[in-house]
Formats: structure tokens, C-alpha cells, sequence
């Protein structure tokens, strides 16, 4: 049973007490039940930041990896002055200027060749 079951069957099972709703003893049960519902929500909004933070690591993780394991490694992600995307696996490659000038990388998610023709570019974009 969640979190969210167990408070609702007590929500529900407190309902269904008769007690005098001016005593002392119904005012605390009653606020004790709010403050119960509220913390159950609060955990479950946690739990999806987390999980929302997790996938976040999770991205910048895996984009990290293909930096640093690059043929043309470079350790540091400010040294990237370009992005490409895979047009296979979406994945998006980090890229410094050497690795332009080589003309071509490997996409380290699915291995798809990816060739750069930067003739018909201006300079100012380079």
C-alpha cells in the first residue's frame, strides 16, 4: 500500500469517528490528518523532482562520456564551441574546432559517421 492509500484510508476512517467537532481531541486528530495529507504530497513532488533530476545527471552524464571518450578527446566540456545532433539517435556531440577540421566523427551512441562540409559557411560562423 503507498503512502498516498494509507493516508486516505485514515483520512477516511477519521471521517467515519463520531466525536464532538468542538473538542480538543478532534481539532488535533484533524489538523494532525492535514498535516499528514500535506506531507505525503510534499514526499511525492519530491520524488518526482528527483526522478526528473536523475534523468538531468543521467543526460549530461552519458553527453560527458561521449566528450571524453571522443578520438579527438578534450577533457573539458567549455572547450566545446559546437553541437550537432545525430540525425540517427538524436544524440547530441559535443565539438571543439579540431574536430570540425577533421571533417567527420563517429557518434559514440550509435556509431553513425557524421561528415561535416563546411565550404559553404562565412568564417563569422566558424
Amino acid at each position: 500500500m503507498t503512502l498516498s492509500e494509507c493516508t486516505n484510508e485514515l483520512k477516511e476512517l477519521f471521517d467515519k469517528v463520531h466525536m464532538d467537532k468542538s473538542s480538543a481531541e478532534y481539532q488535533i486528530i484533524s489538523k494532525m490528518s492535514d498535516m499528514l495529507i500535506k506531507c505525503v504530497e510534499e514526499i511525492q513532488r519530491l520524488h518526482e523532482e528527483n526522478d526528473d533530476m536523475m534523468l538531468y545527471i543521467e543526460h549530461i552524464h552519458r553527453h560527458s562520456n561521449n566528450v571524453d571518450n571522443n578520438t579527438n578527446t578534450f577533457q573539458n566540456i567549455d572547450d566545446c564551441n559546437y553541437q550537432v545532433v545525430c540525425p540517427c539517435c538524436d544524440e547530441i556531440i559535443f565539438l571543439n574546432s579540431e574536430m570540425l577540421d577533421d571533417g567527420s566523427i563517429k557518434c559514440k551512441n550509435c556509431c553513425e559517421l557524421l561528415e561535416f562540409d563546411l565550404s559553404g559557411l562565412n568564417e563569422e560562423y566558424l
